[in-house]
C-alpha cells in the first residue's frame, strides 16, 4: 500500500514528520510507533501489508498538521490544540 506525496512540500514533510510523535526516523528509514519500518520512495508511503494503512494514514496526519501550522505562521493566526489532532485557530490582533 502507497500514500501518493509527490505534490508534498519536502521541506513541510520532513518537519512534521521531524515532529510526529508516531513516528521517528533512523537513517534513511522511518518507524511507525518505534517498531514498524516504513520508507518514502518516490513520493510514496511504502510498507509491509499488515500496517501499511496504519503508518499512511500517521503520515498524511502528520504533514496536514504541519500544514496548519506552516499557514498559521504566514498568516499570523494563533494556533491553540483541542484535542487529539484537532486544532483551534483565531486571528492574532
Amino acid at each position: 500500500i502507497s500514500v501518493d506525496l509527490s505534490a508534498a512540500d519536502e521541506r513541510i514533510l520532513a518537519d512534521a514528520l521531524e515532529a510526529s510523535t508516531e513516528i521517528h526516523r533512523e537513517g534513511s528509514t522511518f518507524f511507525y510507533k518505534k517498531y514498524y519500518p516504513f520508507e518514502i520512495k518516490g513520493g510514496k508511503v511504502v510498507a509491509a501489508e499488515n500496517y501499511a494503512a496504519e503508518a499512511a494514514n500517521a503520515v498524511n496526519r502528520a504533514y496536514s498538521q504541519q500544514v496548519v501550522r506552516v499557514a498559521a505562521k504566514r498568516y499570523g493566526w494563533a494556533v491553540k490544540e483541542t484535542g487529539t489532532g484537532k486544532v483551534s485557530l483565531t486571528k492574532r490582533k
